[in-house]
């Protein structure tokens, strides 16, 4: 049967009747199926369907019809002629343009001409309830309601609530996508933008988890609402308890910090192992990372590391993060390169700028994947983008040494000073070396000295060296040989190559401070011992070597070889005092 011919039983689904009630029903459920948004002739054939079937049903000399009686929609007639459409409302005026028909509608059109909202609804509604609206006419009548309610700020959101729902509005503002998709500056924009929150409300108190988890939200952040924490764990507790997985995380969080609920690890543990049960990746990472912490549990890294990789393969940016450096350091798991850098890379890819820091890092150091300065400095940019800090140092170095990329000193320069003032002792360090020449700009020894100094001060063997150079010499600050020889004791201590060849040279020297042979033997020896092959500074010191060891004698040079052997940085003694 084609739709052109279908009765209005056919087109609602069910028998001829004449209980209203039921054809109600039953257009309710095909609307559901039949969207004006989606299918305009649809509804519009649907529509007709319904007042036919309406008019039957209250007529009393009406004659039964047959399903196989033909009905004509008026949408699908050929060499239809449509009336001139009726502008019965401008954007700021609801005055009638035209007369409009008789009976209801003219009453309802003269009640919303006049301003009288409440009397118009109200007669809208009647009307929409009894089928006394030609469809046409309900569509206009529903836009110039919903222009008045738009510019009525002074109705209550109670009342306009009780109009919206009892006049059908309510299934054109309840739709997800209208608010996104509107134009704002449009009435029914306008109205939804008063009416979400009162629906949103009323969803929660009828129960429904979703809204209630965003009431719970918007209460927490005082967006809309008056903040209020404890309302906000009021509805998270009510979505909690639903099974809704992001409120029992919320709210495990609440309690974890006390934040809205008096601070309880317990409760907080019981909500997020709830939430992990759901596949929760942010409850997954946070449990892993109480078993790692033993925070509230027993400390377990077996069980911390299964539910980092649960969280991780959820997508979950900072598991990733975390199991990679997890293979990476080989301290909770055995070392693995390979698993360090696809976990990095899950992360780097998500954005997440440590990720792409240590993915870098895994490119410079050749780390589970070939070798390649090139892609390690691309990764550092992606970083420093960021404002990772420390990207920015390590891509100052392969600037400093051209190492993957073109060598650009006064960009190294650059690079070391955005760690340096963050306070990264790296950075510091080796922006005071180029300053203490002219690579890259101009040699500034008092800046250098600076640097120099605040990385020493953090511990930095190679601002100690550096430091201590500075006063020794009188390099960039005033000479004073106590304190330099104090901070090249400090970083030769702790195994800095360069504080040990410096010291070997003053001790044979005997300049600045009196000749020691023993112990300019000892630190050219430590000195030799330290030093990379590769190092350019190991030809000077060979020379010093040899010269120490022709004034001395073999025993004596025998005896301080063992010392030599026995000795072990001391990382743990005091820095010294800087003033």
């Amino acid at each position: 049967m084609s739709i052109a011919s279908m009765s209005p039983w056919d087109a609602l689904g069910i028998a001829p009747t004449r209980d209203v009630a039921t054809i109600r029903k039953a257009y309710a459920v095909r609307l559901k199926e039949t969207r004006p948004d989606d299918d305009r002739a649809g509804f519009l054939r649907l529509r007709e369907a319904y007042d036919a079937a309406l008019a039957w049903a209250v007529s009393s000399d009406a004659k039964v019809l047959k399903r196989s009686e033909q009905f004509v929609f008026r949408g699908d007639t050929p060499n239809r002629q449509d009336p001139p459409p009726r502008e019965w409302a401008d954007e700021t005026r609801a005055d009638v343009v035209e007369p409009l028909p008789r009976g209801a509608a003219q009453a309802i059109a003269n009640a919303f001409a006049s301003g009288d909202i409440v009397v118009g609804s109200s007669l809208f509604a009647k009307a929409l309830t009894e089928g006394q609206l030609a469809l046409r006419d309900e569509l206009q009548l529903a836009d110039w309601l919903v222009k008045l309610l738009a510019y009525d700020v002074a109705l209550p959101a109670e009342q306009l609530l009780q109009i919206v729902d009892r006049t059908g509005l309510h299934d054109r503002i309840n739709q997800p996508r209208s608010r996104f998709l509107s134009n704002h500056r449009s009435p029914l924009a306008k109205l939804e933008e008063r009416l979400w929150l009162p629906i949103l409300l009323r969803r929660a108190e009828a129960g429904d988890a979703s809204a209630q988890l965003s009431l719970a939200r918007l209460y927490k952040a005082g967006e809309q609402v008056p903040r209020d924490l404890a309302q906000s764990v009021r509805w998270l507790k009510a979505a909690a308890e639903q099974g809704l997985a992001n409120a029992q995380y919320d709210l495990a969080v609440s309690y974890r910090n006390g934040v809205g609920a008096e601070l309880d690890g317990a409760e907080a543990l019981k909500w997020i192992r709830l939430a992990v049960e759901q596949q929760h990746p942010a409850a997954t990472f946070d449990l892993a990372l109480l078993y790692r912490t033993g925070r509230g549990v027993a400390q377990d890294h077996v069980e911390a590391l299964r539910l980092y990789e649960i969280a991780a393969k959820l997508g979950h940016m900072y598991a990733q993060r975390q199991l990679g450096m997890i293979y990476w350091n080989g301290k909770s798991a055995p070392r693995d390169d390979r698993l360090a850098v696809h976990w990095l890379r899950a992360a780097a890819d998500q954005g997440d700028a440590e990720g792409q820091f240590h993915l870098g890092r895994c490119y410079h150091l050749g780390r589970g994947v070939p070798q390649d300065h090139a892609v390690a400095a691309s990764w550092y940019r992606k970083a420093l983008a960021q404002g990772h800090v420390r990207a920015a140092a390590y891509l100052g170095k392969l600037c400093e040494n051209g190492t993957g990329i073109p060598q650009d000193l006064a960009e190294a320069r650059r690079l070391y000073e955005i760690g340096a003032v963050q306070g990264l002792a790296f950075a510091q360090v080796n922006l005071a070396a180029l300053l203490t020449t002219s690579k890259g700009g101009a040699v500034d020894l008092p800046t250098a000295f600076r640097w120099f100094l605040a990385g020493a001060e953090q511990g930095d063997i190679a601002g100690m060296n550096g430091t201590g150079m500075c006063y020794v010499f009188g390099r960039g600050v005033e000479r004073d040989i106590t304190k330099g020889l104090s901070w090249l004791a400090a970083a030769a201590n702790r195994g800095q190559p360069n504080a040990m060849h410096t010291q070997a040279a003053l001790l044979f020297d005997g300049t600045v401070t009196p000749r020691n042979l023993e112990q300019a033997y000892i630190w050219a020896s430590l000195a030799l011992r330290t030093y990379k092959s590769s190092d350019d500074k190991l030809p000077v010191l060979r020379d010093l070597y040899e010269k120490i060891c022709t004034m001395l004698s073999v025993d004596n040079r025998t005896r301080l070889d063992t010392a030599v052997a026995h000795w072990k940085a001391d990382t743990q003694s005091p820095v010294p005092s800087s003033r």
